[in-house]
């Protein structure tokens, strides 16, 4: 087994928990951001968050490492939950409420 095989429950529960704690802090933030820069500057910066939490789990040492991956993942899947609805709504909405 890896490295990681031996790691208590408690450093396991706080790696899968991170994710979503990221998450609910990234749906608020992805709402703030909605409304002051835009949809697509939104998606932009989940996919940028998405990229970084990738590359930092990736070249993980220490487990430490992995755990603020996960919070740079669940921020991107916070923003993103909040903006991809957005996307496929505004057809929908008529030409007054359209910003």
């Amino acid at each position: 087994m890896g490295s990681f095989s031996c790691l208590f429950i408690h450093t396991q529960e706080t790696i899968v928990s991170m994710a979503v704690a990221g998450a609910i802090v990234g749906a608020g933030i992805g709402g703030l951001i909605n409304d002051k820069y835009g949809r697509k500057k939104s998606i932009l910066l989940a996919d940028v968050l998405f990229a970084i939490g990738a590359v930092v789990m990736a070249v993980s040492v220490a487990p430490w490492m992995i755990i603020i991956g996960r919070i740079f993942v669940g921020l991107g899947v916070g923003m993103a939950s909040m903006t991809s609805p957005l996307i496929f709504l505004k057809p929908l909405l008529p030409e007054s409420e359209e910003h």
